[in-house]
């Protein structure tokens, strides 16, 4: 798979996601290992701290992100969030997932 195949399907899957793309971008950032508002922020440039604590808030009333034990200002996804996450990315080769 190249670039272009990689960005076309990844594009198209997120089309036919039912998270806003304000949602998408913060699930992901979590799943990408950005635990807290600050440094999704940091790394989302355009989305606001109150953007992002109103983004954090919708997406643990879904079920996609849980906040941590250790700490009120820190999340990672949910079974459910997980699951979402690998739909989205269901069109990679199997070898690529791991």
């Amino acid at each position: 798979m190249n670039a272009i195949d990689f960005s076309c399907n990844l594009l198209r899957a997120i089309y036919k996601s039912k998270l806003s793309e304000s949602e998408l971008r913060v699930t992901f950032c979590v799943a990408a290992g950005l635990h807290s508002k600050e440094s999704i922020t940091s790394f989302l440039y355009e989305c606001s701290p109150s953007s992002a604590t109103a983004i954090l808030h919708r997406l643990r009333e879904r079920g996609i992100l849980t906040r941590t034990p250790r700490t009120a200002d820190s999340y990672k996804l949910t079974e459910y969030g997980r699951m979402i996450i690998a739909n989205i990315l269901s069109f990679m080769p199997q070898q690529l997932k791991k």
